[in-house]
């Protein structure tokens, strides 16, 4: 499904996968990212601008408003802008002694609001996640399970289940590879489930600043054909 594409864009974890880390920003550190993400399937496409800046509350604790506006073509249908303001959270609850293995809580709402295009596209959603990651020299594993709700509680609602896993290699200070294998389960039934697999590379220019790039493709019947993701983080 076409909304199936609307969720991975505007839900982006540790840039640019949709799987996320534990890590937090210390205390008192900003950071400010910029992203564009473009989406083929075969019921549509789509572009999204995912601008954001987060806060490090606590060397534990982070806060973050998006600002993403998205670009819907749906085929045969006209076409939508959205913009998705969102407030999220993450905090850091649990490190083992060694600091090699590490859990995290992670919550959004976000308030849609259609710019232009049919109504029905500014349905109120949220999400929460258990984070999980564990470090082994240049290797990072990230495991992710969570549960996401669109629409008006328990009214014409959309909810799903998902889960992603990632794996991070650290080539040298500048570079890195990752790949991910990311799922969604509608909650009320087990068909129409949908899968991400993708690959992509960080590099870090400097002390606070990277740039990223991602290219993945759908599994499953309804999932999305390409998926590409490029950015950059700025934290200082």
């Amino acid at each position: 499904m076409f909304a199936f594409c609307i969720m991975l864009a505007i839900s982006a974890g540790a840039r640019p996968t949709e799987t996320d880390d534990t890590d937090t920003l210390e205390k008192g550190l900003v950071e400010i990212e910029s992203g564009v993400e473009f989406e083929q399937a075969a019921d549509g496409h789509e572009f999204v601008l995912t601008p954001a800046i987060t806060y490090g509350l606590t060397n534990r604790l982070e806060v973050e408003l998006g600002l993403d506006h998205v670009w819907e073509y749906p085929l045969d249908e006209p076409a939508a802008q959205i913009w998705k303001p969102a407030a999220k959270f993450k905090v850091k609850f649990w490190t083992a002694a060694d600091g090699n293995l590490s859990l995290a809580f992670k919550g959004k709402i976000a308030f849609p609001v259609t710019v232009r295009g049919p109504v029905g596209s500014d349905d109120p959603e949220g999400y929460v996640r258990l984070l999980m990651t564990k470090l082994a020299g240049a290797w990072q594993y990230d495991l992710n399970v969570g549960y996401k709700y669109e629409g008006a509680w328990q009214v014409g609602g959309d909810d799903k289940f998902n889960a992603g896993a990632a794996v991070r290699y650290k080539v040298n200070a500048g570079w890195q590879v990752l790949a991910e294998v990311y799922a969604a389960i509608p909650g009320h039934q087990f068909s129409g489930s949908t899968a991400l697999a993708d690959i992509a590379v960080k590099y870090r220019i400097r002390d606070g600043l990277k740039v990223d790039l991602l290219v993945g493709t759908g599994l499953g019947r309804d999932a999305i054909d390409l998926r590409v993701v490029a950015g950059l983080k700025w934290e200082f």
